[in-house]
């Protein structure tokens, strides 16, 4: 019953951040579906009470949009570094090469801080196992992808 009431929790938490979050794939639904789905798998990975649950989302939430917007800053570098070399002088290039590097300081130190107000929220236990679950449900994702093809 615990396991039910914390579900829907997180699911409304999510509901209300995911109008907020700006779209990384053209299909809105395919994006949401991801959403749901991830929240579904890490919720089902640590077993938050309602309580953490709770306190856990938002912050979670607010995590994801942060790491997003890194994320996104990085794939515009990747897309300007592809230009024709011939138009990019070189020191555009040193200085793609420094934003990079200082993109990924800052996803560092963001980690760092989220890191410390997750364990003040969850057991150690539970953030750690977050951060894999995480990773199992990229792994995840890819396995669906190459199961089912590119068609959704």
């Amino acid at each position: 019953m615990k396991r039910h009431f914390s579900l829907i929790i997180t699911l409304i938490a999510f509901a209300i951040n995911a109008n907020c979050q700006p779209g990384k794939f053209p299909a809105p639904e395919v994006q949401q579906r991801m959403k749901v789905e991830k929240i579904t798998f890490i919720a089902n990975q640590l077993e938050l009470t309602p309580q953490e649950a709770q306190n856990f989302w938002p912050v979670y939430n607010e995590y994801e949009q942060k790491k997003f917007k890194i994320e996104k800053e990085k794939h515009i570098l990747e897309i300007k570094s592809k230009s024709p070399q011939d138009s990019i002088p070189l020191k555009e290039f040193q200085e793609l090469c420094m934003k990079y590097v200082s993109l990924a300081e800052q996803e560092t130190a963001m980690l760092e801080a989220y890191n410390k107000q997750l364990l003040k929220i969850l057991p150690a236990d539970k953030v750690l196992k977050l951060y894999f679950s995480e990773r199992k449900f990229r792994s995840h994702m890819l396995q669906e992808y190459r199961r089912r093809g590119p068609r959704e």
